[in-house]
Formats: C-alpha cells, structure tokens, sequence
C-alpha cells in the first residue's frame, strides 16, 4: 500500500516522543505517587467515617492502593535496561572482533558473526 508524503509525515509526528519532557514527567510522578496516596488517603477516610459499616471498602480501598504502588514499583524495575544494553554492548563488540568480550582471543582465528 503506497502511502504518500503527508501521510508519512503524519505518522512521524504522532510517533515523535512528547516535546514537553516536563509533562511527562508529572505524569509518571502522579502515577507512581500521587495516584496510590489519594486511594490510600480515600481509604483511611473511608475507615474513619464509615465505621464498622464501611470497613471492607476502607480496606479495599487501602489494598487497592499497596497494590498500584506495587505494580508501579515492579514495572520500573523490570523496564530498567541496564542488562539489555550490556548485552548490546556484547553484540557489538563480537560483531566488531569475532569473540565475545569474556573470551580470550585466538591468535589468528576470527570468528565469523552467527557461526
């Protein structure tokens, strides 16, 4: 499907990181932090208005809360990429020499990439 110049450049735009840095930014902060803190505060309103009525809710509300920090906690851990480009690192230095950096180099032999 041929698509034209406009329309490429449409797609572009949309796909271009946010120009404003510091709004994304806020956001994440209101999501890891903000966002779980007003659930919790709810809860902790919930428990002391309510009574003995509103206790499930009250705690809902508080595991509801531990459970989007958790979540938020988690996914920034596993979206670090500090091993991901160390591995990437490894690939090129392979790529560039023909061995991998914690081998020790054969004299004269070159490992071809993908061999």
């Amino acid at each position: 499907m041929a698509t034209s110049d406009a329309t490429q450049k449409t797609l572009v735009q949309v796909q271009k990181p946010s120009e404003r840095p510091e709004l994304a930014a806020v956001g994440l902060l209101f999501i890891r932090f903000v966002l779980p803190m007003l659930i919790a505060v709810s809860g902790i309103i919930v428990l002391g208005v309510g009574g003995a009525d509103r206790l499930d809710g009250g705690l809902g509300l508080l595991t509801a809360s531990f459970c989007t920090f958790m979540l938020n906690l988690a996914y920034r851990v596993s979206a670090s990429d500090t091993e991901r480009e160390a591995e990437e690192a490894a690939r090129d230095f392979f790529t560039e020499h023909g061995w991998w950096p914690d081998e020790t180099p054969q004299a004269g032999t070159r490992r071809r990439p993908g061999s």
